[in-house]
């Protein structure tokens, strides 16, 4: 294969990798965002439930804590997908520049 050839692949490649990781990463962003409303829209029906600072400072909590798991989740889930993004590019980018024996 001739070096014109190895770049022409590695572009393909490369595009390829962007293209599913970037559909990926807006697949997780999306799911992220339903919880985040679905929460949101919980903790807003349950607000005229409360009677006491007791109750408040729970529900507060129980919000926080789905909040920051979702976070967390999210997070988690984007950094895998950009890790394995950038170990496939590695892998390309080292297969189109190496030397044939």
């Amino acid at each position: 294969m001739t070096m014109m050839e190895k770049q022409a692949e590695l572009g393909r490649k490369l595009f390829e990798i962007n293209m599913s990781a970037a559909s990926e990463l807006i697949k997780t962003q999306q799911e992220g965002l339903k919880t985040y409303f679905e929460s949101n829209s919980e903790y807003g029906r349950k607000l005229p439930e409360i009677k006491d600072l007791a109750t408040a400072m729970e529900m507060s909590k129980e919000y926080s804590e789905t909040m920051y798991a979702t976070l967390r989740t999210s997070a988690e889930a984007q950094a895998s997908i950009v890790k394995s993004a950038m170990e496939e590019a590695g892998a390309a980018m080292q297969a189109s520049f190496s030397v044939a024996a």
